[in-house]
């Protein structure tokens, strides 16, 4: 009877070790196949990352985009005169390691497209406009995909956001293909890099370029914050502010035409209503009679962003005309120290840019338009408060 016992009880041992060896070596095949799903899934999203890469680099090969925007025209001094009382206040800031030549890299030779400047620990600011159409051309390119190759790489959205936005946020992905979306990412920021320390034609400057990643863009509001590669210089930001406490003309600092560092000394801010009204209703006769070919609705529309509030600063720059500087910053000098109070969007009425270049002198009926440093403030603040911290810490 034992010997029985003996057996039944080492028969159950091996059915329970045999019952054991099986549930892993399942457990263990169950894992392997999951592997290969997923290597599977990655492998089609890799597969659909890099056919819109192909389609972006043929884009850009084949319409080697001239017309990437070169941003609105921007009237200021060229020969760097400054009868201001600020100048050697400016001048010890070193405003040419601060603010920069937005150049594009993607056709035979590099073009200016625009001016940026850096803010807080590792950013670059400047008009979304600047990058408009490469950051369409993402968009189109993608959408050219099919409902499951979207949905393979997490794409949320169809067309370009109108409201605030950064990449990462438009993708709902697995980390093991995020690096492959940044490398798509940077099809655009990729063909973009800043030069500072342009102060003259013979300068070689500093040339730094961006991280595909995209920290903020609002197309409503023509803002767009890049953040910066690896650097072998200091970075040395420019502090911002609210508001103009002291009452300050504004000191423009930019790159029109490409050209090295400009700067205009002598621009009076736009603060009355009536002023700006009175402007406008004389500035719709002078063009209307200048240019027959033109209805009087459209010099109206041209006119009709020119409202004075809070989001916006209306000011009169003082001499000549140039292009290429949307992006540049608006500072005042307050105690003693340069500040940014704004940054310059685009110029009005744009009949005076498109159809006289600048050939009229009434420089008295055009108003450059820009964006405060507290509208930008309140976008970031609702949108992403870790980039408006690092940008408004000393504020």
């Amino acid at each position: 009877m034992d010997s029985l016992k003996k057996t039944f009880h080492d028969a159950k041992d091996k059915a329970e070790d045999l019952q054991g060896k099986c549930k892993e070596k399942g457990k263990v095949f169950a894992s392997e196949l999951q592997e290969k799903i997923v290597g599977s899934q990655v492998a089609n999203k890799d597969v659909s990352i890099r056919k819109i890469m192909d389609k972006m680099k043929d884009r850009l090969h084949k319409e080697n985009p001239r017309k990437v925007s070169t941003g609105q025209d921007f009237r200021q001094l060229l020969d760097n005169s400054n009868p201001h009382v600020h100048t050697e206040i400016l001048g010890k800031y070193g405003m040419g390691k601060r603010v920069g030549r937005i150049q594009f890299t993607g056709s035979d030779a590099v073009r200016a497209v625009g001016t940026g400047f850096i803010v807080g620990s590792k950013y670059v600011m400047t008009a979304y406009h600047v990058m408009k159409d490469n950051l369409k051309m993402l968009w189109e390119t993608v959408n050219e995909l099919s409902k499951e190759e979207k949905e393979e790489i997490g794409w949320t959205t169809d067309d370009v956001p109108e409201t605030s936005w950064n990449i990462s946020s438009l993708f709902s992905t697995d980390p093991k293909s995020k690096g492959k979306i940044m490398e798509l990412v940077n099809l655009v920021t990729g063909l973009y890099e800043i030069k500072f320390e342009f102060l003259k034609e013979v300068d070689v400057g500093r040339i730094v370029k961006f991280k595909p990643d995209i920290a903020f863009a609002s197309p409503e509001y023509d803002v767009l914050v890049l953040e910066l590669e690896d650097h072998k210089f200091e970075l040395k930001c420019l502090g911002l502010v609210e508001d103009n406490a002291c009452n300050e003309k504004l000191h423009v600092f930019g790159h029109p035409s490409g050209k090295p560092l400009q700067h205009d000394p002598a621009c009076t801010i736009l603060k009355e209503d009536t002023d700006l009204s009175e402007l406008k209703k004389e500035g719709i006769a002078f063009f209307k009679k200048e240019c027959k070919s033109l209805e009087e609705k459209d010099i109206e529309e041209s006119y009709s962003p020119c409202v004075i509030s809070k989001d916006k600063i209306l000011f009169h720059s003082s001499c000549s005309t140039a292009h290429g500087a949307s992006g540049a910053p608006l500072i005042i000098v307050c105690n003693g120290s340069p500040k940014v109070y704004g940054m310059l969007l685009c110029g009005h009425p744009g009949v005076f840019y498109n159809y006289f270049n600048g050939r009229l002198k009434r420089l008295d009926l055009l108003v450059e338009s820009g964006i405060s440093m507290k509208k930008v403030r309140s976008l970031l603040k609702s949108f992403t408060p870790k980039l408006e911290q690092d940008l408004f810490r000393d504020v």
